[in-house]
């Protein structure tokens, strides 16, 4: 009994089938022996297959196959880039903010990251807003961060005390120039490395672009052990979370101690340094910022 029904709905089903195989082909058959037709009658009449006029590289479009990718393209291209790289060429790139209250080391130790920079990348160049006494440069307003270039040998942009010149309170304010600048560093070879007391004083577009976070610490006025953090940012530039990727100590020597001014003052430059947005749209000529002065 069981076995009829399922011959029976068995056969309906074949019967379906070739109901519905018939009527594509009845379509599909007269439609593929017009289309040969008229290709036949273009031929005649002197029409011809188009080709490519150019052909595209044909290993860009070879099936994929493991073996030649990693045993011959892979390690042929890796040693044709050692032998073709610049020795000289800049490595570090990125926004790095040394952060803690007066006193815990932040700008003895934002000299000390410069002098390992420096002294692994030779050939760069060193602009400050401070006087240091191995830079190549000095700056006075934001708009020498985006007039000096280095090219592949690279450039260190140093802002003590950044806050002052990049305030969170003066974020909509913030140069459009400025964050092209910043949100490109490796393209550029630059790597901005600053100092502020408290991070969140910082302009929310440097704290969205914050590559890693160093807060040092110091013991006895000569020893100093540094602690680097990736920083999570909430949407309103608050700090979500922070992870430690690792620790430094470093001490400090006469040579570090001399590189700079411990007394130098920052001026703020949002006196006069940054326009509100809609003169920055129209055009207007950018004020000269307050030269850096020194405490007497």
């Amino acid at each position: 009994m069981v076995g009829d029904i399922f011959t029976s709905v068995c056969k309906v089903l074949i019967d379906l089938l070739s109901y519905v195989i018939s009527a594509f082909l009845c379509v599909f058959i007269p439609v593929c022996i017009m289309c040969i037709i008229f290709f036949a009658v273009g031929l005649i009449r002197g029409k011809k297959i188009p080709h490519r006029t150019k052909r595209t590289a044909s290993h860009y479009t070879q099936p994929f196959n493991p073996v030649r990718l990693l045993l011959w393209e892979f390690p042929r291209q890796l040693v044709k880039d050692y032998f073709s790289r610049n020795p000289d060429g800049f490595d570090v790139y990125g926004v790095h903010l040394f952060c803690g209250e007066q006193g815990s080391g932040k700008s003895i130790a934002s000299m000390h990251f410069i002098k390992m920079i420096k002294e692994r990348n030779p050939t760069c160049r060193i602009c400050s807003n401070i006087d240091i006494n191995f830079q190549d440069g000095k700056i006075n307003d934001w708009t020498d961060i985006l007039n000096n270039n280095n090219g592949e040998n690279g450039q260190v942009i140093v802002l003590d005390e950044m806050q002052n010149w990049f305030s969170s309170n003066e974020s909509k304010n913030f140069p459009p120039e400025m964050l092209t600048e910043i949100t490109q560093q490796r393209k550029q070879r630059k790597i901005v490395v600053g100092t502020s007391q408290v991070f969140t004083r910082v302009s929310k577009p440097i704290r969205e672009q914050i590559t890693l976070l160093y807060k040092p610490m110091t013991i006895a006025g000569c020893l100093t052990i540094v602690r680097v953090y990736r920083v999570g940012l909430n949407d309103d530039g608050t700090v979500k979370k922070m992870k430690m990727v690792k620790w430094y100590p470093f001490v400090h020597d006469e040579e570090l101690r001399n590189c700079y001014d411990t007394y130098e003052k920052v001026e703020r430059l949002s006196i006069k340094g940054f326009q509100p947005r809609a003169e920055q749209i129209n055009g207007a000529p950018v004020p000269t910022a307050p030269q850096v002065v020194v405490k007497k």
